[in-house]
């Protein structure tokens, strides 16, 4: 399960429960359709959920958002949270087969070094 909040700096994707291979697509899928989109950093925040999704998804997911990145956009920065060795590890995989997309990608285990990053 997802939720997608906005505050005054970037767009926050929180992630609770089980998610998947589907999910992380849909939560993509619904802040790709935000209006500020295209103008916002975002932060995927992963702790205290179980992740069920496989990295032979990336690939998909990386093509997707490759499409689907907006010619115009002045976001630059994504950050992915989480407290888990494991999810840290696949947000590691995820970035580094990621290095072709227009942003840079930053994993965090610590949430106010997230914000300051995104807000720099």
């Amino acid at each position: 399960m997802y939720t997608i909040e906005i505050n005054n700096a970037y767009i926050c994707v929180l992630f609770s429960g089980k998610v998947n291979d589907h999910e992380l697509l849909t939560a993509f899928k619904e802040e790709v359709s935000l209006p500020e989109y295209h103008l916002m950093n975002d932060l995927w925040q992963f702790d205290g959920c179980e992740c069920n999704f496989s990295h032979s998804s990336f690939n998909d997911l990386i093509s997707y958002i490759s499409t689907k990145y907006p010619r115009n956009a002045t976001r630059m920065k994504t950050a992915i949270v989480t407290s888990s060795f494991l999810h840290l590890a696949l947000g590691e995989l995820f970035r580094d087969e990621a290095d072709k997309l227009s942003y840079s990608i930053r994993i965090f285990q610590d949430l106010s070094k997230a914000d300051a990053w995104l807000r720099e």
